[in-house]
């Protein structure tokens, strides 16, 4: 257990008392200084190392700055975006921004806080930019202290070094999308009203459908605190009736990403290749240059994401597409999944 991160925690959910009973807010400079730096100290990030920690960090010259970028072996990790203690991060240009930033830079791990709430996003996640949502905490929640500690702790140097975080929004990608599924066919799918009937032939569809609209039947996962120690990730429990500290299905850590510098290696597009995307009945036209990049408005982006995002936030390989040989537009999702075989 990290122990010093448990202390600074509980001094900081202090600091923050002493701050919301001040007559006036204070800066955002000193939201960075008071709150922010100090936790990251204490998950043992060296902030006084350029190679580890840089503030108001560009990825290029003609980026948007981000507040704290994390290194690992000299490689951007993770985008932390601050913001004034009396700042709301429900607005969605918070959201816009930091994943924006992240997704440009090709850094798959962002967070956005004001120095109380820490909201974690996965900047890289093929999903709705509210899905991209991980794990959100406040220190200023004394009651969930303990999960506060221990989701803090997922973004220290040694949990991002394990990538111990990856493991876990897999397996909590894949719980929602299941839920979500699993919601569905509980709502009346004509499957398993087929499937019902087959179980129990005495009953009609239409009784089985009636009695699955006055059912509440609802899907949910067990809300477990996240462990920090790698050997808590390795324990599953067997039986499905007991307490589980984390998903009862082991889940390997996601295959490496594909990019669009993988699609024209393959052969699949030979660049420069345009791209279209429709937003608002709008056309927006983007190329794919020969090492992979897109060029969109006369800036460069690593990631279709990352030029997408700069319209509306998206998953880049749904929202770009190009045109094949007869001239129809074709969804690059395909080509992706084409490799991912």
């Amino acid at each position: 257990m990290n122990t010093n991160l448990d202390t600074t925690v509980r001094k900081l959910r202090e600091q923050l008392q002493k701050i919301q009973g001040r007559s006036a807010p204070i800066s955002e400079e000193d939201t960075k200084r008071v709150l922010i730096t100090p936790l990251l100290q204490a998950l043992r990030w060296d902030v006084l190392d350029i190679d580890e920690v840089r503030n108001e960090f560009r990825s290029q010259p003609q980026d948007n700055p981000v507040d704290y970028a994390l290194f690992l072996n000299r490689t951007p990790c993770l985008f932390l975006e601050a913001k004034a203690t009396n700042h709301s991060l429900d607005e969605r240009k918070w959201l816009s921004q930091i994943v924006g930033y992240a997704a440009t830079a090709g850094v798959e791990w962002c967070v956005l806080t004001n120095g109380d709430e820490y909201r974690f996003y996965n900047a890289h996640a093929p999903v709705d930019a509210d899905r991209k949502l991980f794990k959100k905490v406040a220190i200023s929640d004394a009651d969930q202290h303990q999960e506060t500690v221990d989701t803090l702790e997922l973004i220290s140097k040694e949990r991002m070094a394990d990538k111990q975080i990856n493991t876990l929004w897999q397996a909590h990608h894949v719980d929602s999308r299941v839920k979500a599924v699993l919601n569905e066919i509980l709502q009346g799918d004509e499957s398993l009203i087929r499937l019902i009937a087959k179980r129990e032939p005495s009953l009609t569809q239409g009784d089985i459908r009636n009695s699955l609209q006055r059912a509440d039947i609802k899907v949910t996962f067990p809300k477990s605190p996240l462990q920090t120690t790698p050997s808590s990730l390795a324990k599953v429990n067997q039986k499905s009736e007991q307490k589980y500290d984390v998903p009862v299905t082991p889940v390997k850590s996601p295959a490496r990403r594909i990019t669009m510098k993988d699609i024209l290696d393959a052969g699949l597009l030979v660049a420069p290749v345009k791209l279209e995307a429709e937003h608002k009945k709008q056309t927006h036209l983007a190329q794919v240059e020969p090492d992979g990049t897109i060029t969109f408005n006369g800036q460069s982006y690593k990631t279709l994401s990352g030029a997408g995002d700069t319209v509306v936030l998206c998953n880049g390989w749904t929202f770009w597409k190009y045109r094949d040989q007869n001239g129809q537009l074709k969804n690059l999702d395909e080509l992706r999944k084409s490799l991912e075989k």
